[in-house]
């Protein structure tokens, strides 16, 4: 890193972390070791990962889809036997009159032979009574006379009218029997209209009744081959819950199985980064006092090497880029460096090279907050970091970006050994 020398000139300072050759050698061993898990690491699971459906749920699922359709024709019938109810009209009762009524129909067909009957019973009975007025004149020598001719009128007039009241007599009981029969049908004939149309009221209720039983029936039906389903339901979950379980289980054999080469590789980078070993320095400049720099982006912590962070890396991660997160943890705790770099709370910027370990553009400025007397410093911006290394930025309160210097140490150190390896 550098900055510019209160002459306004340009100070290159140049941090340098020196490893012990075993370090660097255990750490070589651990790099080509963790090329080779990454390269021969099981690929993803590709079992089942989810049970099927047991045949048991398939056959309730398509007993509850042929539910809907098994009672239609049940309601409809009902719905129909209803809808006929609805429209029933009650029937008119019309009684008949006896008057006007023609009665011939219920007159006796014998009255007038009756009467002819008596009528010439009648007319005996008045030749008798004249052949005996007639012989008690002859006898009394009176024959032919006014006192004949009366009697003989009167005996003609008495069967006129008993004539006329026997022929009105069996008329008028003719007919009072005619009338009386008449009323009877009349009587009968009120009494069946009222009786069927009850009847049909009664049928008509009948075939309602019939209708909402007809319903319930088909819904109890319906809901009792629901509770039926569910039941095979729940009760076949269970074996897809015990088919489940198995598949997790194959799954999870699977990732210790894939784990297991990992977690070897776990065993060497812990008993390096375990074991103490000194690390020197060397400064080519000294830094300008007075001032918060990057000047120790280079630096290890004094109590953590760069391949002893490595024990960090979670299991799994083999990549460069799964390593940083644990660089990060490992660095905050060792110093916890962090420097307020947010491009924001700079002034003066202008480009000042590249830093080849981090792949970051370096800048020479001076804070805001700087006397302009104050020699510029060389470093990045906390947005660069930020996009390249999120990790290793931060926020303050009042909402400025910060960056690890520790953790950008440590990628720094790392990536050095990378390149030349």
């Amino acid at each position: 890193m550098g900055k510019p020398s209160s002459g306004g000139g340009t100070q290159q300072t140049v941090n340098k972390t020196e490893l012990p050759e075993w370090v660097s050698q255990a750490g070589q061993r651990n790099l080509n070791q963790s090329y080779d898990v990454s390269q021969n690491l099981m690929g993803p699971y590709t079992g089942q990962r989810v049970a099927d459906l047991v045949p048991g749920q398939m056959a309730a699922i398509a007993g509850m889809n042929r539910l809907p359709g098994s009672t239609t024709a049940a309601f409809n019938l009902a719905q129909d036997q209803a809808a006929n109810v609805g429209n029933f009209q009650a029937g008119q009762v019309t009684p008949t009159m006896l008057n006007g009524l023609d009665l011939s129909g219920y007159m006796n067909p014998f009255t007038n032979s009756v009467i002819g009957t008596g009528l010439a019973g009648l007319d005996v009975q008045r030749q008798q009574a004249l052949r005996q007025i007639g012989d008690q004149a002859l006898a009394s020598r009176a024959f032919g006379g006014s006192r004949q001719g009366i009697q003989e009128g009167v005996t003609n007039t008495g069967a006129v009218t008993a004539a006329g009241n026997l022929a009105s007599q069996l008329a008028y009981q003719n007919f009072n029997q005619a009338q009386q029969a008449a009323t009877g049908d009349i009587s009968r004939d009120l009494a069946a209209q009222q009786f069927n149309e009850q009847a049909r009221q009664q049928a008509a209720q009948t075939q309602l009744a019939g209708a909402n039983a007809l319903g319930g029936l088909a819904s109890q039906g319906q809901q009792t081959q629901l509770q039926a389903l569910m039941a095979m339901l729940q009760g076949n979950q269970l074996v897809q819950g015990q088919n489940q379980a198995m598949l997790d289980a194959a799954r999870q054999q699977y990732a210790e199985q894939q784990n297991f080469p990992i977690q070897q590789l776990q065993i060497p980078l812990q008993a390096l980064g375990m074991t103490p070993y000194g690390q020197t320095q060397t400064q080519t400049s000294p830094t300008p006092p007075g001032n918060a720099t990057m000047s120790g982006m280079g630096m290890a912590s004094a109590g953590l090497g760069i391949l002893g962070a490595l024990m960090a890396i979670p299991t799994g991660g083999t990549s460069l880029m799964a390593a940083l997160p644990a660089l990060a943890s490992a660095g905050a705790a060792a110093t916890g460096a962090a420097s307020r770099s947010d491009r924001r709370l700079k002034t003066d910027i202008e480009p000042a090279g590249h830093d080849p370990n981090l792949d970051l553009p370096l800048y020479a400025y001076r804070y805001k907050r700087d006397p302009k007397t104050y020699p510029k410093v060389v470093g990045v911006m906390a947005q660069d970091v930020e996009k390249k290394y999120p990790e290793a930025v931060g926020q303050t309160p009042d909402g400025f970006k910060t960056v690890n210097l520790d953790f950008l140490g440590n990628v720094a150190n790392l990536n050095a050994l990378y390149a030349r390896s």
